[in-house]
């Protein structure tokens, strides 16, 4: 019967447990400090068989330390979803074993060797005190939240929630979701907690809580809404650094890689969305350049189907930083950097995805428009208003560019235009359709 969620913190818990009995069983044998007793265990004999026993005691040591350090790091009760009295059997009887290895070994001293009191008695009693700290870990795992002091209860909230798997596993962050809402109701319900420490981990677990959704987001591929939540304004440096770590181990992992056309598809989401929230310009930059690096480690290594694509993308992210760095400027620059930015735009897409071809044409209408909003601000007086696919109302040319201009460049970048729709519209504005308009604002 699991005891954990699905069973999976169960069954391994339980590993944990099962392998701290087998090295104390070995333990066992080796505190009898009887040479023929160990030529049972170890065949060789003389100088190397002490070497060995050492060494095999020593492993058995180190192996039940790594095992409790996993148990202090998940394996507390309050996790557990039924069956706690068989968690605290498993627990207290990994205890009692300790107890009894270590009351053999005191017992046995005195009939040790000469030999195998100096090689193999001495290095026993100095690790005696790993055995007792292993101990207290796991008498700590099966006490209840409640039974423990104020302090006690801060550390343990507060170790749960830094254990959290925070993956791109949907399995794994069913648990940790489940964690989460385990520490929530513990905390929630203890008085004992001092206010600081209770505003503490409600932090952690509204930053947990964050995470996990942004991870949700990663496991599905749902990366529109991973963007949408990785611009908000209320998101910490803490938690956008997490869901990098997460998405980065997702796509780095060496079992099942994720698909190059799915990175692409990410990438061309983050190009349309990025001007879609008021986010200040150095924001915008640093997280433009941040994306080209992971461009650039995917072309080192993406597969043969989908570099061509990738190298396209890439392309429009540099343009896009340009386009960022040189937008402080204004007439005849400005005109004269939109001119060399949409040569640089005219990008061959012939075997090129739909989307791409879309994330092409709607910067190339963004670029021309800042171009023509620059002449205008400088050569024309004020015009007539137009619409064409809600991109132009009546309004007054403005050399600051906002709210107005900020407004036209999301109804480009959220526009569902067809590709065909886009050229339309791009070419009309080549051919001076809009020459006659006060503005492209809208």
């Amino acid at each position: 019967m699991p005891i954990f969620l699905d069973g999976v913190l169960y069954d391994e818990s339980y590993a944990l447990i099962d392998s701290i009995m087998k090295s104390l069983d070995l333990l066992m044998e080796i505190v009898t400090f009887q040479d023929g007793i160990l030529a049972e265990t170890i065949t060789v004999s003389g100088e190397k068989r002490l070497d060995m026993i050492v060494e095999l005691m020593d492993s058995q040591f180190d192996a039940i330390e790594k095992s409790s350090c996993l148990i202090l790091q998940q394996a507390y009760i309050d996790v557990l979803v039924c069956n706690r009295t068989l968690f605290t059997e498993h627990c207290l009887g990994a205890v009692s074993r300790i107890d009894i290895v270590l009351a053999r070994a005191s017992d046995q001293i005195q009939y040790a060797s000469y030999d195998m009191l100096r090689r193999v008695v001495f290095p026993w009693t100095r690790n005696e005190c790993r055995m007792i700290a292993v101990k207290g870990v796991l008498q700590h795992a099966c006490c209840e939240f409640y039974q423990l002091s104020s302090e006690m209860k801060y550390k343990r909230a507060d170790q749960l929630l830094r254990s959290l798997m925070l993956n791109g596993d949907s399995h794994s962050i069913a648990l940790d979701q489940y964690r989460i809402r385990r520490v929530s109701e513990l905390v929630c319900h203890d008085h004992a907690l001092s206010p600081e420490q209770r505003s503490y981990l409600a932090q952690k677990v509204l930053e947990s809580v964050k995470v996990t959704t942004l991870a949700t987001c990663i496991s599905r591929c749902e990366f529109y809404s991973l963007y949408l939540i990785v611009l908000s304004d209320d998101i910490a440096p803490v938690t956008q650094i997490a869901a990098h770590d997460i998405l980065q181990r997702k796509w780095q992992a060496k079992t099942v890689p994720m698909a190059t056309r799915d990175k692409i598809g990410y990438y061309l989401v983050f190009f349309e969305l990025l001007d879609l929230f008021y986010v200040e310009g150095g924001k915008k930059k640093h997280a433009l350049e941040n994306m080209l690096s992971k461009i650039e480690h995917d072309l080192d290594g993406s597969d043969v189907q989908g570099s061509d694509d990738l190298r396209v993308v890439y392309a429009l992210m540099q343009i896009r930083l340009e386009f960022f760095y040189y937008n402080v400027l204004d007439g005849a620059e400005k005109i004269d950097v939109c001119e060399k930015l949409l040569k640089k735009l005219s990008i061959q897409t012939h075997n090129a995805s739909e989307a791409i071809v879309r994330c092409l044409l709607k910067m190339r209408l963004v670029v021309y428009m800042d171009m023509l909003v620059a002449r205008w601000s400088n050569e024309l007086p004020q015009r007539s208003s137009g619409f064409v696919l809600g991109l132009f109302t009546q309004s007054e040319p403005s050399r600051e560019r906002a709210p107005e201009y900020q407004h036209a460049v999301e109804s480009i970048w959220r526009s569902a235009s067809s590709r065909d729709d886009l050229q339309l519209l791009f070419n009309k504005m080549q051919n001076g359709y809009f020459s006659d308009k006060s503005s492209l604002f809208s």
